[in-house]
């Protein structure tokens, strides 16, 4: 792959998916992240998507598999990328009943991704 596209492609993915999975971490928490509290986020990057972590851990391991150019890391990560793109449907169903109201009505205004 030519350096360019490695470079700046590979690169701003991967400082962009870090930045928005931190802010969204930061903003949740760690515990909440891990479905240990009960606090509902919705400000942030939660304005826009439901699962700004996975879209930010998408354009990671995007980002790294272009600047790395590794056949070895180009597979699994896309197996990833799917698997983060089918996480979030277990999760609202869990997300449903611990929220009620609240995540229905979130869920009907904020687009799963984007």
């Amino acid at each position: 792959m030519n350096n360019k596209v490695r470079y700046y492609l590979g690169l701003p993915l991967f400082i962009l998916g870090t930045s928005i999975t931190c802010w969204a971490i930061a903003l949740m928490g760690a515990r909440n992240t891990l479905g240990i509290e009960n606090k509902f986020i919705t400000i942030g990057p939660y304005r826009y998507s439901r699962n700004p972590q996975y879209i930010g851990d998408i354009l990671i391991l995007m980002g790294s598999a272009l600047f790395i150019n590794s056949s070895m890391l180009f597979v699994p990560s896309i197996l990833a990328c799917i698997g983060f793109r089918l996480m979030p449907f277990p999760e609202e169903d869990w997300l449903k009943e611990r929220y009620g109201v609240e995540y229905i009505e979130y869920y009907n205004h904020i687009t799963r991704f984007i």
